[in-house]
């Protein structure tokens, strides 16, 4: 709906490309190795998942918040509207 995924994609690609790069210089391809693809992806990219995760439920759930900021972004306009991207990204 508004792109974010791409960002984390990106991010979760250069993620695994850095391991797969040691994992070639250090030839090892162990599971156990390969797992610090995950354990850097929890540490830089986890939180941002459970922040808009659950901002998300709220919003499913609660509708009308994201109809009532809607109309207070549309009534204050752009700076509003970027302060409420930032809050949304967990910012």
């Amino acid at each position: 709906l508004t792109g974010e995924g791409i960002h984390w994609a990106l991010h979760s690609g250069c993620l695994a490309a850095a391991t797969i790069t040691k994992a070639y210089q250090r030839h090892d391809f162990t599971s156990h190795f390969l797992s610090t693809y995950e354990e850097e992806w929890r540490k830089e990219l986890s939180s941002d998942f459970f922040f808009s995760s659950s901002a998300s439920r709220i919003l499913y759930y609660f509708p009308f918040l994201l109809d009532g900021t809607a109309r207070l972004i549309k009534k204050r306009g752009r700076e509003f509207f970027l302060i409420w991207v930032e809050v949304m990204c967990g910012r």
